[in-house]
């Protein structure tokens, strides 16, 4: 509801404000003079303000010049009401920031007209605003990737000149690694956010014809086995990735299958200590014509922090559980899949992708 001041000196002519606008349903408040006025300013933070310009203490001129000088005060519309000898002051006013003034005496409508342009013509200011925030932040949103992708090629073309001249006995070569290592890592970090910004903000309606992510219908077994051991020894834990893939046509394209197991399997591998069990399962369903992929981890969330996720919600809910999550979300949502973060029956975390499925003719 919209609040309104009224600051006016007349009490006859405050109360009639006051009750004109609390029929008209504005929130409303009033003051006696400009300094009452300037505390209601800060206590009740108005939309628009109505303003006598000769008042006691602090009048309509001082009070707009004091408030023309905060910041979170200078945006409110401010509507003098002036009598036809004050027309001198209203060139200040103006100058001063006023964004309209009322002769008295004055009629319903003329007020109610007046609040209306002042208040149409400031939501107009504050969308203008928020679109250009939107489309800068955007810019910067999709630019940043390139800048760091940028440094980080760089990076490694000073490690790769480094290891270049450095023997394997060297005493900084671990260090080296571990540069290489990381450099490596945020390089994975970035594609993530640029391909969750493709997906999650291209244009309604825009297909991905033509693009590598082409649905298609591809018999997945051996493509998820294949990333699944290399994303295990990756991380040095094959002993502990645990494969069980159904063979199944699914209706997306491979480079989806890879990444979606790559990016659960970094998530898990992650949160998870060496020598604890990450379960991978592949199971084809022919009478939902769905297949679906589980990544199974001992529990690393407490009770309130485990994500329940599921297809449709927001997709920066699941950034707060990390970008390879939501690469995953992303790309089953744009393939027509279901994903969800589940806990099982023993209390493991279960990370679920599901898609539709070819079902072979017999």
């Amino acid at each position: 509801m919209t609040r309104i001041l009224v600051i006016e000196d007349e009490k006859r002519v405050l109360e009639n404000i006051l009750e004109l606008l609390d029929a008209e349903g504005f929130e409303t408040c009033g003051a006696c003079d400009g300094e009452q006025g300037f505390q209601k300013i800060l206590t009740e933070q108005p939309d628009l303000i109505l303003c006598d310009v000769r008042m006691p203490r602090l009048d309509g001129l001082g009070l707009l010049a004091r408030i023309s000088k905060i910041e979170d005060l200078a945006h409110i519309p401010f509507i003098f009401l002036t009598a036809l000898s004050e027309r001198a002051d209203l060139r200040v006013a103006m100058e001063l920031g006023a964004d309209d003034y009322i002769t008295k005496p004055f009629g319903r409508k003329e007020l109610l007209d007046a609040i209306s342009r002042r208040l149409q013509k400031h939501d107009g200011l504050i969308q203008t605003v928020k679109r250009e925030t939107v489309l800068e932040n955007a810019w910067m949103a999709w630019r940043m990737p390139i800048e760091i992708e940028s440094a980080l090629t760089n990076t490694l073309n000073f490690v790769q000149t480094i290891e270049a001249q450095m023997s394997e006995e060297s005493p900084v070569a671990l260090a080296v690694q571990g540069l290489r290592s990381s450099a490596n890592q945020l390089a994975h970090a970035v594609q993530n956010y640029s391909l969750w910004l493709r997906l999650r903000f291209r244009p309604r309606g825009e297909s991905i014809t033509g693009s590598e992510l082409m649905p298609a219908f591809e018999r997945v077994k051996s493509i998820i086995e294949e990333m699944a051991r290399a994303s295990a020894w990756q991380w040095r834990r094959e002993d502990d990735l645990q494969l069980d893939v159904d063979e199944a046509t699914v209706k997306v394209s491979l480079p989806v299958v890879q990444r979606i197991v790559e990016e659960l399997l970094i998530h898990a591998f992650s949160h998870t200590a060496q020598g604890e069990e990450v379960i991978l399962q592949g199971r084809e369903n022919t009478r939902r014509n769905t297949y679906t992929l589980e990544v199974t981890y001992p529990q690393i969330y407490g009770e309130e922090e485990l994500p329940s996720v599921s297809r449709g919600e927001d997709g920066e809910k699941m950034l707060h559980y990390g970008l390879s999550l939501a690469v995953v979300k992303e790309l089953a949502d744009t393939f027509a899949g279901q994903f969800a973060v589940l806990r099982d029956d023993d209390g493991n975390i279960c990370c679920r992708v599901v898609f539709p499925i070819k079902v072979l003719e017999e």
